[in-house]
């Protein structure tokens, strides 16, 4: 935790002193894709392919010379495949398809070394809205769903974005990285076993914005 309020207070002594000579500000919507990869840290557990999911929201933008600060606040869903293939079980396997649906708060620190094109990083700080993940076991095959809080907290992401800006249209692409552990605590159906994948997220995100001022 100390780290991450240390990340925080590095980034606002940097922007706040950008905002008292703020040349331009905007804002606008946002809505694209996310292909996200759930990778995990476990050697029980196999990750499985990207799955698709959905982001959009708002974002404010301010801009000085060649140095832009970017707050979103964004309604983001994704999705990940993973399987448990325990050693010792007999040979049975667990399939799960999880889905989270988050309302992120990104804060991107951008530079602009051509007037169309911005390249920049900064830290997501993600509320859990709904997490649900089904599974099925080779067991019974009987495919199970629940609903619950699998991360009751905040979770942290970083991202690093590139960007093209022409007229109100942006156009651009990020790679997020999970910085926190989604710590799961499944009771497997028919089995006495209690497991935890310990899962961090990968995630690439495609989106289109529009602002609502004319850029001068």
């Amino acid at each position: 935790m100390k780290t991450r309020n240390f990340i925080l207070c590095v980034i606002l002594m940097t922007i706040l002193p950008q905002l008292s000579y703020a040349q331009m500000f905007n804002l606008g919507i946002k809505g694209g894709i996310n292909s996200n990869m759930l990778i995990t840290q476990s050697e029980d557990f196999t990750a499985g392919n990207a799955k698709i999911g959905f982001v959009g929201g708002l974002f404010f933008k301010v801009k000085s010379g060649m140095l832009s600060f970017q707050p979103e606040a964004l309604f983001s869903h994704k999705q990940g495949l993973f399987t448990y293939s325990e050693v010792n079980n007999d040979g049975l396997d667990t399939f799960f398809h999880a889905s989270f649906t988050n309302i992120d708060f990104p804060l991107l620190i951008s530079v602009h070394p051509f007037k169309y094109f911005r390249i920049g990083t900064g830290p997501v700080v993600s509320y859990p809205f709904r997490e649900k993940i089904t599974y099925t076991t080779t067991q019974n095959n009987q495919s199970v769903t629940i609903e619950k809080d699998f991360f009751k907290n905040a979770a942290y992401s970083w991202q690093i974005s590139a960007a093209v800006e022409a007229g109100r249209w942006v156009f651009e692409g990020r790679y997020e990285i999970g910085i926190d552990k989604l710590n799961y605590d499944i009771d497997l159906p028919g089995q006495s076993v209690t497991i935890d994948p310990q899962l961090k997220g990968r995630t690439w995100q495609f989106t289109v914005g529009y602002k609502f001022i004319k850029p001068s």
